[in-house]
């Protein structure tokens, strides 16, 4: 048998992140990789089989832990006989986002048993169910939100927001390189100014924007405003947006958005948004800038945007 797949294209071929595949085959045995000689796991194809087999076992609320010693048949079956069960990937109806809710308390409840391969599996079925972009807009936004608001109630210890955290950016990174496009379509830079460490919603718009015909670059969180601008020099993007999360009173923010507005070109728009971003609306207004007030408000912003673009490519 050919035993070659590295565990990222493994990842893209099955919709499970290398986080959720490692988790799987060390707790259940779903999977037996051969290792190389530095110790890297390697995939069959028969492993990617069996592995998307389980993911649409579990998305029709099958438990991990009672099918992961089925063989491939066996699965196959199980997923057969349940054929028109499986979540579809299409974009919800109004009336199927009603369940974010339901979605959203899940997740949470798994946050707070601080068990991460339950948290990944309750994410990756919402996903599913939803469609991507009704997933990031209806659960993972408010998630978020309702994650650091029960932090800095105490409600969540430290370690509850490092548990969901690693989960989530595993999850928001896999969207982000699926997503990615080849097109001709506008480009947006994003990231997070000097002293913002919470890069979610950086990461969040970069995916939006991918899902929505934008070519994206995304640069991380923390960036001084010199480097930002090095990078709008260097792509010449038609958007810049950032995220600024918290706190709502940082002194660093106001310099570094008006040494920004500064370097670049005021033709190129910038777009700040995140939970604290209406802390710094005068600034922002100063700088001729917007405020995106959440993931609904950019896609439309960026749609209006790309029809400018498209427009002025024609004529």
């Amino acid at each position: 048998m050919d035993y070659g797949h590295p565990i990222r294209l493994v990842a893209l071929r099955t919709g499970l992140s290398p986080h959720l595949i490692r988790m799987w085959e060390r707790r259940y045995g779903a999977v037996r990789p051969e290792r190389t000689e530095t110790g890297r796991r390697v995939y069959s194809d028969e492993d990617i089989r069996r592995l998307s087999l389980l993911r649409q076992a579990t998305l029709i609320g099958e438990s991990i832990g009672q099918i992961a010693n089925l063989n491939g048949d066996e699965l196959a079956r199980l997923v057969a006989d349940a054929k028109g069960t499986i979540p579809s990937s299409a974009p919800a109806s109004p009336a199927d986002r009603t369940g974010a809710t339901y979605h959203r308390e899940l997740c949470l409840e798994a946050i707070r048993n601080m068990d991460s391969v339950n948290l990944e599996l309750r994410l990756l079925t919402a996903s599913v169910a939803m469609g991507q972009q009704p997933f990031l807009e209806d659960v993972l936004q408010p998630l978020l939100h309702r994650i650091g608001e029960e932090w800095r109630d105490g409600n969540m210890k430290v370690a509850h927001e490092h548990v969901a955290s690693a989960v989530i950016r595993s999850l928001l990174g896999t969207m982000f390189v699926n997503s990615r496009t080849n097109s001709t379509g506008p480009l947006l830079i994003s990231g997070t100014p000097a002293g913002q460490i919470h890069e979610f919603g950086a990461l969040m718009a970069s995916v939006t924007a991918a899902a929505n015909g934008w070519r994206t670059v995304y640069l991380g969180p923390n960036l001084p405003a010199e480097d930002i601008a090095d990078a709008v020099a260097r792509h010449q993007p038609d958007a810049v947006a950032l995220s600024i999360v918290y706190p709502s009173d940082d002194a660093r923010i106001p310099i570094e958005l008006r040494k920004l507005a500064r370097l670049i070109d005021r033709d190129i728009p910038l777009l700040i948004g995140g939970r604290s971003s209406e802390a710094y609306a005068e600034v922002i207004r100063e700088i001729e800038a917007e405020v995106i007030t959440d993931l609904t408000d950019l896609r439309h912003r960026l749609a209006l945007l790309r029809s400018r673009h498209d427009e002025n490519k024609v004529g």
